[in-house]
């Protein structure tokens, strides 16, 4: 006998129940289980129309509906009719087969299951659960039936991990995944509910994130500027040397790097500057003749913001800002997924107050005043001893953006809410009665760095060691980039020849990896920047 929802409370559904033991002490057997046929009908046939029907053969359809029709009372065929119809993509087909056989034979198990996964993706939850059992446990559902056959414990609960997600229980349904791959490790219920799993994620995060976008408060950067004329120019430095910026990418070999670096301090840095400079100019026209832009391709600044990070050229600050100024397209142009963070860390260590007022200047990008913030953060967790300054830094500025009004054009909510994640960084404990008026003030994205009662457990914790270390020596990045089989292209020829260059195949990474900007592999649904980024 079946209970129904009318049978039990509302409350007593175990939605936080521990799911994980409920399905492991189900009793379960593995073997084959006797099930009586009407005479004409024997389990080797019975056992060819499932293998047809997983198979998708072409005549199966028909074969069944003539079997359905000569044994109405055998559910099992009417429920291969539906693996038949979802096989070969009739989806009406198959609905309508499931609601057949739930009417026929309302306290058969796979229907059951069928019928409240389809309603589950209509959003019908009330009628998936009056199908699952208020009580979401297959024993309580069948409390006559001693032991199930995996097959019916693998498709019950595959329906109740689909509940649990549509009613926002995630670590139910894993407790389900968990058990059932105990259970049956490549169990295609398993594949199933992880596939479900990270489309609801990602579903989530997108309505987040649309939420998020409606209530942010982003600067408006000015326009891009016209593209000048450069038909005739052409690059020049005081060094033939710094071409390889460009000839040869990211495949800078080592005696190149020991070359460039060997040249007198003063006269590198400034063909150094000039290239930055260069940059700066040509960018718009650069920009302008990209139609699909591949960043590899332009790795000129990049270079140079390198060899200047690695010279700790404090003199040519000035310069290096201006390139920060430029408009964020035009930054992912010239830098694309390279971590802003270390270019800027030596001005962070000696330049805190520069940085701070360019920091409050009206139009900068988020990505670049980002950039900022994450390299002063590094400061403190690398060195101790100027915590408290960086501290400092932090809250004057925070303090700042928060009483800014949002028509000068200054406050961004995704610079302040990245802020505050490297304040949990930093286990900056001290400092959440400011991010705590941050959160009421509405100016902290919980998209991007979670709730304030998150900031407040995660501030108290160890810092990971790995944003303690120092930055990587210059020789071992570029090491770790270098494909010694791609030919360099020369270039000598400044802006018209940047344009008309041919891509050069880039370092491919040995693992796949993220973004700065993607959601994080972990699936906290932060930024990959904001979340397990080194």
């Amino acid at each position: 006998m079946l209970r129904t929802i009318s049978d039990v409370d509302f409350n007593e559904i175990a939605l936080a129940a521990d799911t994980k033991t409920e399905v492991l002490e189900t009793p379960v057997t593995m073997e084959v289980m006797d099930v009586p046929f009407p005479d004409g009908l024997k389990p080797i046939m019975v056992d060819a129309f499932h293998d047809g029907a997983v198979r998708g053969s072409a005549d199966v359809v028909s074969r069944l509906l003539k079997a359905i029709e000569r044994f109405p009372t055998v559910p099992c065929l009417k429920n291969y009719l539906v693996v038949a119809y979802t096989v070969q993509k009739k989806k009406e087909q198959a609905v309508a087969a499931t609601e057949a056989l739930l009417e026929a034979h309302p306290d058969y198990l796979f229907g059951r299951a069928m019928a409240a996964t389809l309603r589950i993706r209509n959003g019908l939850l009330a009628e998936a659960l009056d199908l699952l059992g208020p009580c979401l446990r297959l024993r309580d559902l069948y409390p006559e039936t001693r032991v199930f056959h995996i097959s019916e414990v693998r498709a019950y609960y595959h329906a109740v991990g689909m509940y649990h997600l549509a009613a926002g229980n995630e670590d139910a349904c894993q407790g389900i995944i968990e058990a059932l791959r105990h259970l049956v490790p490549d169990a295609p219920e398993v594949t199933s509910l992880l596939h479900e799993t990270a489309n609801k994620r990602i579903e989530d995060m997108r309505k987040r994130m649309e939420q998020a976008q409606r209530t942010a408060i982003r600067v408006k950067e000015p326009e891009i500027p016209a593209a000048e004329d450069f038909s005739n120019y052409e690059l020049s430095f005081l060094h033939d040397e710094i071409f390889a910026l460009f000839d040869y990418g990211y495949d800078l070999p080592p005696a190149k790097i020991r070359a460039i670096l060997g040249l007198p301090r003063e006269s590198l840095v400034a063909d150094l500057k000039t290239l930055l400079e260069d940059a700066i100019r040509t960018g718009p026209a650069v920009l302008r003749e990209i139609n699909e832009f591949d960043g590899d391709e332009f790795t000129g600044p990049r270079n140079a913001l390198h060899f200047l990070a690695e010279l700790k050229a404090s003199e040519v600050l000035e310069t290096v800002l201006d390139f920060f100024s430029q408009h964020s397209e035009l930054l992912e142009m010239w830098l694309g997924e390279t971590s802003f963070r270390e270019l800027l860390y030596p001005y962070a260590e000696s330049s805190l107050d520069r940085l701070a007022e360019w920091m409050k200047q009206p139009g900068r990008s988020s990505i670049a005043r980002d950039g900022v913030v994450e390299a002063v953060a590094r400061l403190a967790l690398r060195n101790p001893s100027r915590r408290a300054e960086v501290i400092s830094w932090f809250t004057g500025l925070l303090e700042f953006f928060a009483a800014s009004p949002p028509e000068h054009n200054i406050l961004d909510t995704e610079v302040v809410s990245g802020m505050v994640w490297q304040l949990c960084d930093m286990r900056a404990a001290e400092t959440l009665p400011l991010i705590r008026s941050l959160y009421d003030l509405n100016l902290v994205s919980e998209v991007q760095v979670g709730t304030y009662e998150s900031i407040e457990q995660d501030i108290v914790g160890p810092i990971d060691a790995r944003k303690q270390r120092p930055a990587q020596p210059m020789m071992e990045y570029y090491r770790g980039r270098t494909t010694p089989e791609t030919p360099p292209v020369i270039l000598r020829g400044g802006i018209e020849s940047l344009l008309e260059r041919p891509a050069v195949a880039s370092p491919q990474p040995a693992e796949p990896y993220a973004g700065r900007n993607d959601p994080c592999p972990c699936g906290s649904g932060r930024k990959f920047k904001k979340c397990c980024m080194p």
